[in-house]
């Protein structure tokens, strides 16, 4: 995977990695999960 900045329109984002909103379908643990590694990157 190649990690590289993103830029939407004036905004700029450090990495090209993103995770769409699950509401109603994923749990605590996995939502602590993408936390960890959000941390991390």
């Amino acid at each position: 995977m190649y990690l590289h900045e993103l830029k939407i329109g004036n905004v700029t984002l450090k990495n090209n990695i993103l995770l769409a909103p699950m509401a109603g379908i994923t749990n605590l643990p996995f939502r602590s999960i993408c936390e960890e590694f959000r941390t991390s990157v």
